[in-house]
């Protein structure tokens, strides 16, 4: 019996196969002796085991690699979920005792107290363990109660809640983690009355921020007024009320996203998206993405610069103010490149004041200069490989009209507008290193 049959099993046991060869003529119960003797514990294929005994009834009969059973893979549960229940996005507004609505009360910056539950943990089911062919189990996975990443701030008691241990603002710092941040509302102005204001984390202004002011945070930084020639360095999310005007006092800049209603003669970079609400003129902005979609938004003159999509509704104006849009520009790696050729400017600045005033160190100073010049092929290799990746998905739309004088750069390649056109869509070409125009469909 055994010369006629010779069983194998797949590496991770979930398969069995039989090859029969000619021999003597076997009976169903020799069948499923041998079966049982190489271990099968599960039930045959459909089929697999009338097709084998016939064969095996016939002295000439030969099966090669033919596959009778099958294991059971595990199979996952349910995977466990989050419930939050303090508010993660932004409200319309929020409703007063009196029944009236304030729709500057939009839940920016989430504010939650000590003690306060703000999310609950459900664990996931259990998934049904799987089987081999010769009967061992494999066992089935369970989803795990979902464990977020908390900061300080949170934790999660006994029974899978997590709870703020401290007063302040809950902020969801992506894939960093949650946490609790003190939290600061200042009423009114910042202006000389005040002074300077920086804080370790989160600061809602109720009015606007005064010419030549300064303004710090490591969190979210809410204005409900305006922001004038001032000063502004946030550490996650600016959102702005109503406009921020340039002067040479100002610079804005935060790590995060910023929002404003919009932007006059001023210079912003962001970390991630800038959204502008109404209008930006004359002004120089840079984010990963620059969207101005409010119904009737117009971007007259200035530059935008943005790592990966600049979307607009109006652009440029009958006067054919000039304006740049510049998409595919890897921030990170540009700055380090930057920050590397002012260092190498100032070592051949000063390595050519010493060769004036003493003799030279040739050995040494080559060697300098050869391990700087790596170190620059090396920043600007970076930055190409990064601008390649984006330009992958670089995009400029327009909505509405665009106007001449409008210039839209990708890596270098301009395109020009000659004409009013609308609904324009325009995208690079790796391959012809072209800029494409497409027609956007309303």
């Amino acid at each position: 019996m055994a010369s006629r049959l010779e069983f194998r099993f797949q590496a991770d046991g979930l398969e069995a196969r039989v090859d029969i060869i000619a021999g003597d003529a076997l009976t169903p119960e020799d069948l499923d002796r041998a079966a049982a003797d190489a271990g099968i514990k599960v039930p045959w294929l459909p089929g697999a085991r009338d097709l084998a005994q016939k064969t095996v009834s016939d002295p000439a009969g030969t099966l090669e690699n033919f596959l009778i059973a099958v294991g059971r893979l595990p199979e996952l549960g349910e995977p466990g979920s989050t419930r939050w229940l303090i508010p993660r996005g932004v409200l319309p507004g929020r409703e007063l005792p009196n029944g009236d609505i304030d729709y500057r009360e939009r839940n920016y910056l989430r504010l939650v107290e000590s003690g306060q539950t703000v999310a609950t943990l459900h664990a996931g089911t259990p998934g049904r363990a799987g089987e081999t062919v010769d009967g061992h189990v494999i066992d089935g996975v369970c989803s795990p109660r979902p464990e977020p990443r908390l900061l300080e701030g949170l934790m999660i008691d006994d029974e899978g809640r997590v709870v703020a241990t401290r007063d302040g603002a809950l902020v969801d710092l992506g894939p960093k983690g949650i946490t609790v941040v003190k939290h600061i509302r200042h009423v009114g102005d910042v202006d000389l009355s005040v002074g300077n204001l920086e804080m370790q984390g989160s600061l809602e202004v109720t009015g606007s921020i005064g010419r030549a002011m300064r303004v710090r945070t490591s969190g979210d930084l809410m204005i409900l007024g305006d922001v004038e020639d001032a000063v502004i360095d946030v550490g996650a999310d600016l959102t702005v009320g109503r406009f921020i005007i340039g002067g040479p006092n100002c610079s804005i800049e935060a790590r995060g996203h910023i929002n404003c209603r919009g932007l006059r003669s001023v210079d912003v970079r962001a970390g991630g998206t800038v959204g502008i609400e109404r209008e930006s003129i004359n002004s120089k902005v840079q984010g990963d993405r620059i969207l101005a979609l409010g119904p009737r938004t117009r971007v007259r003159g200035g530059e935008l610069v943005a790592q990966r999509e600049i979307d607009l509704v109006d652009v440029g104006a009958p006067s054919e103010t000039p304006i740049r849009l510049v998409v595919g520009e890897p921030f990170l790696e540009s700055k380090r490149l930057s920050r590397l050729e002012q260092g190498e400017a100032r070592r051949q600045r000063a390595e050519n004041g010493a060769r004036r005033n003493e003799r030279s160190k040739g050995g040494k100073r080559n060697r300098g200069r050869l391990e700087a010049d790596d170190r620059l092929l090396k920043a600007r290799l970076e930055r190409r490989r990064a601008m390649r990746r984006l330009l992958k998905l670089a995009v400029i739309r327009i909505r509405g009209r665009i106007h001449p004088g409008c210039v839209c750069e990708f890596a270098g390649r301009e395109w020009s507008c000659e004409q009013i056109q609308k609904g324009v869509i325009l995208r690079f070409d790796a391959e012809t290193e072209t800029i494409v125009q497409e027609e956007l469909k309303s």
